[in-house]
């Protein structure tokens, strides 16, 4: 008797873990899973989507997983348009729960003319983090904690579009 219930003790401990789940979307995971998410955004130079916070900041996302997060990558991506001139932009990105900022601050300036007769100034910024920072799970304040995108750019009122990529694991 004693020797079956070791047996299916064992069993049961070695089977397949399906607690990890990337974005809660149901998929079973073996363990470590490395988890990916995109996040886009656009708005226009000089006009913050979040009057309450600082003038720079063009997006920010909230928790989106139910426990805490692990981010291991961060990287960030952004072009600003404008028409017959010069643009320029500084970005960087941060998050509220651990140090801010994520990235370091980088600079873009002139850029390239596109097809539509606009000047394009692309911005790219990124981080790596060995041992991971951490981000805790989704609460019930929507922005709180956040990963945000800090964008300073000119022309006032030029367009800009861009995205920000995290890889992580979760940290139940």
């Amino acid at each position: 008797m004693t020797r079956a219930l070791a047996i299916i003790i064992i069993a049961l401990l070695s089977g397949t873990a399906h607690a990890a789940q990337c974005d809660g979307n149901g998929r079973d995971l073996k363990e470590p899973a490395l988890c990916s998410k995109l996040f886009v955004f656009e708005g226009r130079c000089g006009h913050t989507p979040y009057p309450q916070w600082t003038s720079d900041v063009a997006f920010a996302v909230g928790p989106w997983e139910k426990v805490p997060i692990r981010i291991f990558a961060i990287s960030g991506d952004a072009v600003v348009r404008a028409t017959w001139r010069a643009a320029i932009a500084q970005m960087f990105l941060g998050n509220s729960f651990n140090a801010d900022p994520m990235t370091p601050y980088v600079n873009a300036s002139a850029g390239i003319m596109d097809l539509s007769g606009r000047v394009a100034v692309p911005i790219h910024v990124e981080q790596r983090f060995p041992i991971g920072m951490q981000l805790a799970a989704a609460g019930p304040v929507p922005l709180e904690p956040h990963l945000d995108v800090h964008l300073i750019c000119e022309p006032a009122d030029a367009p800009f579009f861009g995205s920000i990529t995290v890889w992580y694991k979760l940290d139940p």
